[in-house]
């Protein structure tokens, strides 16, 4: 659930941009892609980084907060960029 609200509201984000720089479509596109990518590798090596537990009795939400911190804190990242990517006055530089 929490992933199609991200993803809903990226979508969102999207359109709005969409509709106000419909002539930079394609630039639009690529800078959410590129935002996209960063996002994505950034959590993969954040969470290669953090310790896993050592044994199967050491998995258990003690072990699984720190990923989903860094996960959110990088899901509001993500969309104050896209937000900001689709503003005019990002295109207006």
């Amino acid at each position: 659930m929490v992933a199609v609200a991200v993803v809903g509201a990226s979508v969102a984000v999207f359109a709005m941009g969409a509709l106000r720089n419909g002539s930079r479509l394609h630039e639009l596109g690529l800078a959410f892609a590129a935002i996209d990518l960063a996002f994505l590798l950034g959590d993969l090596v954040a969470v290669i980084l953090l310790p896993s537990p050592h044994s199967a009795a050491g998995v258990g939400y003690r072990q699984v907060w720190p990923d989903l911190l860094i996960t959110f804190g990088l899901v509001v990242v993500l969309l104050w960029a896209q937000v900001r990517v689709a503003s005019r006055s990002f295109w207006r530089r």
